[in-house]
């Protein structure tokens, strides 16, 4: 809802705040797994006029593997963000997703 909230109020439109909305969703249950995890996660928001960059990173206590991106992920990230990734070790996991705002959509 954070990012959303930003990229609202930064002159998104309503289809790429969704977007941006799907696509941190998406990326944090592919951080974070479906699971309960004992542990920290930092979410950092940079936004400008034409760009929205969510990063994070979360360290866990407990030895679990994150599941990481499936199919079905790569596709929703593929569609609503210009840039994604996310990096999974055992205990530690990376992730970043951009969204740039698009001239067509201004348009419109």
């Amino acid at each position: 809802m954070t990012a959303a909230g930003l990229a609202a109020r930064f002159g998104f439109v309503y289809d790429e705040v969704e977007d941006i909305r799907l696509g941190v969703d998406e990326i944090c249950f592919a951080a974070l797994g479906g699971r309960e995890r004992d542990g920290t996660v930092e979410i950092t928001f940079r936004v400008a006029p034409q760009v929205i960059v969510v990063e994070g990173a979360g360290s866990f206590s407990d030895s679990g593997e994150a599941p990481g991106l499936n199919d079905l992920s790569r596709l929703v990230l593929a569609a609503v963000a210009d840039e994604h990734d996310v990096k999974v070790a055992s205990n530690h996991v990376e992730f970043r997703l951009v969204k740039r705002h698009s001239d067509r959509a201004a348009s419109v």
